[in-house]
């Protein structure tokens, strides 16, 4: 509770750490690896919602504008999409180029909620933002055009097999934040993010069963979508049963998703309460305020879901960065630098809070002083004086001169032909404010139709043929077990309810065959592999995450020979460093890893060098040379540099 209860812009700083802050020695020596490997690896899902809250709250306000840039037009259009097609008698003549726009509004939605998640991952890395140049903001629209359309059909289709869900959301999840363009290829953006998806499955079911509003948006979308749809084309017999269904799942869908039931009430009370607080406390009169229950429609359920997904849809993205973040951490050490860099701020801090009390002090001393007077006060007080008077002057002057008209000299009243009046009204009531209230019919078009709105409405004809002969078709095979009608007597009119479950099984047999048909074309598909062999690239040796491992010894060492040639003694010090621990590395007395630190290395060598006496202290004397030089103040001059590569032979000749 002390992320909630903290106040201030630093509000939960510590909150964005690893496990690995529950300390070495919390654990005796005798308890359980199990448990030991799950408290430092994996943080629960609670814990992971209350560092995204902090996370949150310490967001700055260009994060927020990013985020609402990209989400509210999207929600907008998509309400004023539903209230238009809902209600518009003219609905029809715009259904190609709504479609364009809400596609293109999603993946606006989406490029903004990854340059809002890229803002978050800095924050958690307290490293220099990445900048944003035009083949990265490329990369980013061409990963999210790819990869998200996909996530609107697969997520629901994941539901209802009900296993893969948790997996299926997390990597769409996953995506918004790690296809931030800066992985050039689209297969290497995938590959993260599912393998982020399958990382601490437990805990991204209880995250999701927690924040999420998905499940919630899925049960509005029965309701204001399916339903109706279902009730056009489903016969009269069976819309009891597809009510029963839909309810039924409906609840056990609301039931996994809490904190976005409690949210939407709130919510839907607000919208109730807020026409009746107006007007009471301002007087405004509305047509909610006449009758209440003109807001209980379906435009009312769609605001309150699209405000229900503003509030939690930023849980959700940070508790998912975060989660990438964590797992990133676990190959890179990414946590523990972050952690070293806010150790270094934190020691920053008390500096600012004495120069910011010592600027505060100087400034109320001095708005403590008397004002001087101005010279120019009583000047300025007396020309005002004189144009006031001047003003009452002209002001009486002209009230004599007006004076109100005759009653002849008003004009005549005009008269209007009822045809002009009749003619108004008509354009008046066309207008699109009252367009609502007339009969959806089908009008014709006055222009002749383009090519590309005849190919749609072909395609639509022959979709519908298809769907009448796809239901004639199960009609005349379930109509051996329709029930007779109710004068003529029956033995088996009880199998007319197992028409429904009739459907469902031939339903699941098609599904069946066709995934029967795909494994076995799938099955005759060679592959032909394709030996490669990878080109080793050269580090850049002035970023901090480069590891020894990534280059042989032979490659260290002739990368330091460049380096001396360049004139780069300071990066040609820290190329033989390397070299020298991939020498050790390859004689297996160390081992690599990016979170030991040049003193585990120091003490990893004592433990296993006890057959070559000496090769502890050469290697300590070049420990010590090298974080003089490279975190130190010390110049890599070129007696320290031919004393540091004398050692780094002796290290490689001592033992052999």
């Amino acid at each position: 509770m002390d992320v909630f209860l903290r106040v201030g812009p630093r509000a939960g700083a510590g909150s964005h750490s690893l496990p690995r802050r529950n300390g070495v020695g919390s654990f005796r020596a005798g308890e359980a690896m199990k448990a030991r490997r799950s408290r430092f690896t994996e943080p629960k899902a609670l814990e992971l919602t209350e560092q995204a809250v902090a996370l949150l709250r310490r967001s700055p306000f260009s994060a927020w504008a990013a985020y609402y840039l990209g989400t509210l037009p999207f929600l907008l259009g998509l309400l004023y999409f539903w209230g238009d097609m809902s209600r518009d008698a003219a609905a029809s003549q715009r259904l190609l180029e709504w479609p364009i726009i809400l596609g293109f509004l999603f993946v606006w939605m989406k490029c903004w909620q990854t340059v809002w998640t890229g803002q978050l991952m800095e924050q958690l890395e307290l490293g220099e933002p990445a900048p944003w140049t035009w083949l990265r903001v490329r990369r980013m629209v061409a990963a999210q055009s790819a990869l998200q359309p996909a996530g609107l059909f697969l997520v629901p289709l994941a539901l209802l097999l009900t296993v893969p869900f948790a997996w299926v959301y997390a990597f769409y999840e996953n995506v918004t934040i790690l296809g931030d363009g800066r992985e050039g290829r689209l297969r290497e953006v995938w590959q993260r993010a599912w393998r982020q998806s399958g990382l601490w499955p437990v805990q991204n079911h209880w995250l999701i069963w927690m924040v999420s509003p998905y499940l919630l948006v899925l049960v509005a979308a029965q309701f204001l979508a399916i339903v109706p749809w279902l009730q056009a084309i489903a016969p009269a017999w069976s819309l009891g049963v597809v009510w029963l269904a839909v309810s039924l799942l409906s609840l056990v869908m609301l039931a996994l998703c809490p904190l976005a039931i409690a949210v939407a009430l709130n919510l839907a009370a607000a919208l109730i309460l807020l026409p009746e607080l107006l007007r009471m406390l301002f007087g405004i009169e509305t047509q909610f305020t006449r009758g209440a229950w003109g807001m209980m429609n379906s435009t009312w359920l769609a605001v309150t879901c699209a405000l229900t997904c503003l509030v939690l849809d930023p849980l959700v993205k940070a508790a998912y960065v975060l989660r990438c973040f964590h797992g990133e951490s676990r190959h890179s050490g990414l946590d523990l630098y972050s952690a070293l860099k806010a150790l270094r701020l934190q020691r920053t801090a008390p500096l600012v809070l004495l120069f910011l009390t010592f600027a505060l002090e100087l400034r109320a001393g001095m708005e403590d002083r008397p004002p001087q007077p101005d010279p120019s006060a009583s000047h300025l007080s007396q020309t005002q004086a004189n144009v006031g008077a001047q003003g009452k002057e002209t002001e009486a002057a002209s009230a004599g001169r007006l004076s109100p008209p005759n009653a002849g000299d008003l004009p005549a009243t005009r008269h209007i032909p009822p045809e002009q009046l009749d003619r108004s009204i008509e354009q008046v009531l066309a207008g699109r404010e009252y367009r609502w209230r007339l009969p959806r019919q089908m009008q014709q078009a006055k222009a002749q139709e383009s090519w590309l709105e005849g190919l749609l409405r072909n395609l639509t004809e022959r979709m519908r043929q298809w769907m009448r002969a796809f239901r004639k078709w199960l009609d005349e095979l379930s109509r051996p077990f329709q029930p007779k009608p109710s004068g003529a007597p029956s033995k088996s009119g009880w199998l007319g309810s197992l028409r429904p479950l009739m459907l469902g099984g031939v339903f699941v047999l098609l599904v069946a065959l066709g995934f029967l048909l795909w494994r076995r074309w799938r099955g005759r598909r060679t592959e032909v592999e394709v030996a490669c062999v990878a080109l080793a690239s050269v580090p850049d040796l002035r970023q901090e995450n480069v590891a020894a491992s990534q280059l042989p010894e032979e490659g260290w060492l002739a990368l330091a020979g460049e380096l001396i040639g360049k004139g780069e003694p300071r990066l040609a010090l820290r190329a033989l460093y390397f070299a020298s621990l991939a020498n050790l590395e390859q004689r297996q007395l160390l081992t690599i890893a990016r979170y030991k630190s040049n003193l585990d290395y120091l003490r990893e060598l004592g433990r296993r060098a006890h057959a070559h006496p000496g090769l502890q202290a050469v290697f300590g004397e070049n420990v010590t040379l090298f974080e003089r030089v490279w975190y130190g103040f010390h110049e890599a001059d070129q007696e320290r540099l031919a004393g540091f590569r004398a050692n780094v032979e002796r290290i490689r000749t001592l033992g052999r």
